[in-house]
């Protein structure tokens, strides 16, 4: 399907939504027109409906919170967001969590010389990175490098 279809058919889904899920979707957009655009907050939403519903000031505070905490290691708002764009989930996930996913995977491969910096433009590139386990990275990263020893 087209790109062309695709917004026209998220434009008619958007007009048969409540009149709050139309308020908290056009308030997110507002909230960050430089960076995010209505397709794609929409799409993100489609696949993660329970954005519809969710505070836009809620999902404003955790993603700049995130973006604050990481600002000295270069992520950007920008950055953020189309990772969120690309990973729906991430709009929901608290800012705390991510930070400490985020920290503890760094710290388990600090003496391999990887740091906040490269790790966080590897979670930008890989969005699902941001929240999955410290644990299960490092579990799959040796057994990966088990493989080829």
């Amino acid at each position: 399907m087209t790109k062309t279809k695709d917004i026209t058919k998220l434009k008619k889904l958007f007009g048969q939504l409540t009149q709050k899920a139309q308020s908290n979707v056009n308030s997110l957009v507002q909230k960050f027109k430089e960076h995010l655009t209505f397709e794609e907050y929409l799409q993100a939403c489609v696949e993660q409906p329970q954005l519809f519903s969710r505070s836009p000031e809620t999902i404003e505070k955790n993603v700049l919170e995130l973006v604050k905490k990481f600002e000295k290691e270069g992520l950007t708002t920008e950055q953020y967001l189309q990772a969120c764009v690309k990973q729906p989930s991430l709009f929901c996930q608290s800012p705390e969590t991510i930070e400490k996913n985020v920290l503890e995977l760094v710290k388990k491969f600090e003496k391999e010389g990887l740091t906040t910096e490269q790790y966080l433009q590897a979670c930008v590139e890989k969005p699902q990175l941001f929240y999955q386990s410290p644990e299960t990275i490092e579990k799959n990263v040796l057994e990966l490098v088990k493989k080829f020893e």
